[in-house]
C-alpha cells in the first residue's frame, strides 16, 4: 500500500507540476498575443453559439429545412471565393487594419440576418460572412507567430486552438440559455423567432466585443535594411530557380509546374472549407 500510496503521490506531483508549468507558460506574452487570443475566443464563442441558433431561428419564422441547410453551408462558399484573394490582400497591406474590420463586419453580417426574414438577404450575409472567416485566419495567425519567438510559437497556436475549438464551444450553452432566459421575460416559447433572434444577436454582440482591444495591437513594421535583405534574397533564390529549371529542361524531365496553379490552391482549402462548414 505504501508503494502505491509513493507513487500516486508521485503522479500527482507530476500533474502539479505539468499545470504550473503550462501556467508558466501562459504568462509573459506580449500584449499582441492575449489581445489576438481574446479575440479568438469571441470567434469561437460566435460560431459555437449561431451552430446551435442560426438554423433553429431560420426554421422558426417558417423556412424549410432545404433553406436551412443552403444558409448554414454557403460560408463555406464565401470562404472558399475570398481566401486566394484575401491572402494576397493580407501580404500588401497592414494586417491590422483588415482584423479590425472583420471584427466589426462579422458581427454586422450576423446581425443582418438575425432581423432579417428575407432569405436573399440572409443568404447574402452568410456567404460575407465566410469571407470574413478567410479574413480572420489569413491575418491572425501571422500577427500571432510574429509576437513570439520561435520557441514560443507552436505554445502559442495551440492555445490559439484551444480557445477557438475548446473554451470556444462552450458557447453553445449559450446559445441554449439566452432564447430560455428571454423566453421567461416574454412569455414567447423558447423555439419561437424572437428568443432564438436574441440568441443569434448575442453571437453578433460576443463577436463585437474582442474587436475592440484590437485597436491597441502594435503591428510589427519591416525595416529599410530588411526590406533591402529580402530583396536579396528572393534575387538570390531567382537565380537558383532559373538555373534548376535550365538543368531541368536539359534533362528532359517532366516539370511539376505543369499543374495548374489554380488547382493547388484549391486543394490547400479544402481543410479550410471543412471547417466553416
Amino acid at each position: 500500500m505504501s508503494r502505491v500510496a509513493e507513487t500516486s503521490e508521485g503522479v500527482g506531483s507530476a500533474a502539479l507540476a505539468g499545470i504550473r508549468k503550462l501556467g508558466g507558460g501562459m504568462l509573459g506574452y506580449p500584449r499582441n498575443v492575449y489581445l489576438l487570443l481574446f479575440f479568438t475566443l469571441g470567434k469561437g464563442f460566435q460560431l459555437s453559439i449561431t451552430q446551435v441558433t442560426l438554423s433553429l431561428y431560420a426554421y422558426s419564422i417558417g423556412f424549410k429545412q432545404d433553406f436551412v441547410g443552403l444558409l448554414v453551408a454557403v460560408p463555406s462558399l464565401g470562404s472558399l471565393i475570398a481566401a486566394i484573394p484575401i491572402g494576397y490582400l493580407a501580404d500588401r497591406v497592414s494586417r491590422k487594419p483588415l482584423l479590425i474590420i472583420t471584427g466589426i463586419l462579422n458581427p454586422l453580417a450576423i446581425a443582418v440576418i438575425a432581423l432579417s426574414t428575407n432569405a436573399t438577404v440572409m443568404i447574402a450575409a452568410s456567404v460575407i460572412n465566410g469571407m470574413l472567416a478567410s479574413a480572420y485566419w489569413v491575418s491572425i495567425i501571422p500577427m500571432l507567430t510574429e509576437s513570439v519567438d520561435a520557441k514560443r510559437r507552436v505554445s502559442v497556436m495551440s492555445l490559439n486552438t484551444f480557445l477557438m475549438l475548446g473554451i470556444g464551444s462552450l458557447g453553445g450553452g449559450i446559445g441554449g440559455v439566452v432564447p430560455e432566459w428571454v423566453s421567461s421575460i416574454t412569455g414567447l416559447a423558447a423555439a419561437s423567432p424572437v428568443p432564438l433572434r436574441f440568441g443569434v444577436l448575442t453571437a453578433a454582440l460576443i463577436t463585437f466585443i474582442p474587436t475592440i482591444p484590437l485597436f491597441w495591437l502594435i503591428e510589427r513594421r519591416k525595416s529599410a535594411g530588411a526590406s533591402a535583405t529580402a530583396s536579396s534574397m528572393e534575387t538570390v533564390e531567382a537565380a537558383a530557380a532559373q538555373q534548376v529549371e535550365a538543368e531541368t529542361h536539359e534533362a528532359d524531365a517532366i516539370r511539376p509546374s505543369a499543374r495548374p496553379i489554380a488547382l493547388l490552391f484549391l486543394l490547400l482549402l479544402i481543410p479550410d472549407v471543412l471547417y466553416t462548414a
